[in-house]
C-alpha cells in the first residue's frame, strides 16, 4: 500500500523573500494528499490482492522530525480520514527549513500515538496479534471489518529535503506496510490414497488448525526482528470445509520473526479425524513454515500453505516457497502422511 503526501508549501510574501528565505516563521502551509494504489475489492483466497478489511484505515498520525527531534505531528480526524484519496488535507507546519531534510513517519491504525523524540518512536512495540485472528467467518475474503478493532496497524516513513525556495510544493511518497504477516492454509486430501479400493479404506475430514511457536511481540516500526523461538500459540481454527473429504481452508496473521533453526520455527498444525467402518479416530499433523527458506517470517508477507494430506502417520514435506510482500503470495507445498 502506497500514499503518495503532497506537501504544499508556502514561506515568505514576495516582498519577504530576501529577508527570510529558509524558513517561514509563520509556518509553513501544508496540502497533503493521500492516494493509495491498492484496489478494494474482495480477493480470492490465497490469490494477490488485499481484503477490504486488510486494507481498512480507522486512523492515522503523521510525524515530522530533523536529526531525531520531533518538530511536528499531526492526529487526522475522522473528516480527514473519510477525505483521504478524494482531497487534499491542508493544514500549517511552522518552522521548516528550506534545503532541509526532514524524515516523515506515517502510523495508520493505531490511534493517536504518542512520541516525544524519534527514538521513542522507535522503541514502541505491539503485543495484540491475537486480537487479529479469530473464526473463519471473521478473517475470510468476505469479511469487511477487521477482526482487530483498531484496524491492520501499517507504518512507513521516508526522508525528504526541502527544496531552497519553500513556495515550492514539497513533494513526499510514504510506502506503509502492514506489521503483520498473514499465512493461508489449504489443505487437500489425496484421494487416490484415501477411500474404498485405496491403501487407506476409510476417509479423513480436518477439524481444525492451529499456530504454535509464534512471536506474541513486534516492534511498532521496522527493525531487527527477533532470532529467537515464539512462545505464543494463536487459538485454534475451525477449518472451513470447502469440500468434504477434500478441501479445507484457514487464515491466521502473525508478527515478523527472523531466521530460525529447524525446530524453533513457527509451527502449524491441522487437527482431523479419520472414520473407517464407523469408528472415528483422531489424527495431527505438525508442520514447521519455512518462511523465507531460513525460517523468517516477514511482516507484511504473505504465505500460502498447501498441505497435502497422504496418510496417517509420519509427516512427509516437500516445500516450495517463494517470498514477496502482502501483494504477491508466497506459496508453499507440504505432502503430510505416510
Amino acid at each position: 500500500m502506497t500514499f503518495i503526501a503532497l506537501l504544499c508549501c508556502w514561506g515568505c510574501s514576495e516582498e519577504e523573500n530576501t529577508l527570510c528565505p529558509n524558513k517561514n516563521p509563520e509556518g509553513t502551509r501544508i496540502a497533503m494528499s493521500f492516494v493509495t494504489t491498492d484496489t478494494f475489492n474482495t480477493r480470492a483466497f490465497g490469490n494477490n490482492q488485499a481484503t477490504i478489511a486488510e486494507k481498512t484505515v480507522k486512523s492515522a498520525k503523521l510525524f515530522i522530525f530533523r536529526t531525531g527531534n520531533k518538530i511536528f505531528e499531526k492526529y487526522l480526524t475522522s473528516s480527514e480520514l473519510s477525505a483521504l484519496g478524494t482531497q487534499p488535507l491542508v493544514f500549517t507546519v511552522p518552522g521548516l527549513l528550506a534545503s532541509t531534510s526532514y524524515d516523515y513517519y506515517l502510523i495508520i491504525n493505531n490511534g493517536d500515538v504518542t512520541a516525544t523524540n524519534l527514538t521513542t518512536l522507535q522503541s514502541l512495540s505491539q503485543n495484540d496479534i491475537a486480537s487479529y485472528n479469530g473464526s473463519w467467518s471473521s478473517v475470510n475474503d468476505a469479511s469487511t471489518t477487521p477482526n482487530r478493532s483498531g484496524g491492520f496497524v501499517m507504518t512507513g516513513n521516508t526522508s525528504a529535503t526541502t527544496t531552497a525556495d519553500l513556495t515550492q510544493t514539497q513533494n513526499v511518497n510514504i510506502t506503509v506496510k502492514r506489521i503483520t504477516a498473514k499465512v493461508d492454509v489449504n489443505t487437500l486430501i489425496d484421494n487416490t490414497v484415501f477411500g474404498s479400493g485405496n491403501k487407506y479404506t476409510g476417509t479423513i475430514n480436518i477439524d481444525s488448525a492451529i499456530i504454535s511457536k509464534t512471536q506474541g511481540t513486534s516492534s511498532l516500526l521496522l527493525g531487527t526482528p527477533p532470532t529467537t523461538a515464539g512462545t505464543l500459540t494463536l487459538a485454534k481454527q475451525l477449518s472451513n470445509v470447502t469440500a468434504p473429504n477434500s478441501n479445507y481452508q484457514n487464515r491466521f496473521y502473525l508478527f515478523e520473526n527472523g531466521a530460525l533453526n529447524v525446530g524453533s520455527r513457527v509451527t502449524l498444525t491441522l487437527y482431523g479425524t479419520y472414520t473407517n467402518n464407523g469408528v472415528s479416530t483422531p489424527v495431527m499433523y505438525p508442520v514447521e513454515l519455512t518462511g523465507s527458506a531460513t525460517g523468517a517470517i516477514v511482516r507484511n508477507g504473505a504465505y500460502t500453505v498447501t498441505a497435502n494430506i497422504q496418510g496417517l502417520s509420519g509427516t512427509s514435506v516437500s516445500v516450495t516457497i517463494t517470498l514477496s510482500d502482502w501483494e504477491t503470495i508466497v506459496n508453499q507445498n507440504a505432502n503430510l502422511g505416510t
